[in-house]
């Protein structure tokens, strides 16, 4: 179901393979997940505080421990993980009839990507949490901006893969 669907070729044409594809996460995705993680860690405003393998390990298990509310898939280009998206779905606190997927990390490998397949792998993975939230009749999909960097830029991004800026994140710190 997640994999990206290919239109029918014109006949006599060979029908090309996409660019970017999506899967769902497994076990064999653990490091370069982790690899790409650690980097989007680094680039965000919690770069002060030390990225927790541990903390990762325990996200990991769960997710492989199979909660039915969450996904993980990777997008791939020639057969290596080039991003990924952590997304879960349930009941709105103040609703019986709305559901909604909370997508908590979409991370793309920068170095294995330039910026057109960076592009690509991050519309790819939008559409993918889409579908896999329509298909467990989730409402809306809202994505949570929390990195602090590069807000420009990932705004110009959320409106080309048609999202609409509902609100936005505040930080109080004692720092």
């Amino acid at each position: 179901m997640l994999d990206t669907v290919q239109r029918a070729a014109p006949e006599g044409n060979v029908q090309r393979k996409p660019a970017v594809r999506l899967r769902p996460a497994e076990r064999g995705d653990i490091e370069p997940v982790r690899t790409i993680l650690r980097d989007l860690h680094e680039r965000t405003m919690f770069a002060n505080h030390s990225f927790s393998d541990a903390r990762y390990d325990r996200h990991v298990e769960a997710f492989f421990g199979g909660r039915s509310n969450q996904e993980c898939i990777v997008a791939e280009r020639n057969g290596r993980v080039v991003g990924m998206a952590w997304f879960s779905i349930g009941p709105y606190m103040l609703c019986d009839d709305l559901k909604l997927t909370t997508v908590h990390v979409i991370a793309i490998d920068r170095a294995r990507a330039g910026p057109f397949i960076a592009a690509k792998a991050f519309a790819r993975l939008v559409e993918g949490i889409r579908r896999w939230s329509v298909a467990r009749g989730g409402d809306h999909v809202l994505i949570h901006v929390t990195t602090g960097s590069e807000i420009a830029s990932t705004q110009r991004l959320m409106r080309a893969v048609g999202a609409e800026l509902v609100g936005g994140s505040f930080v109080i710190s004692d720092e």
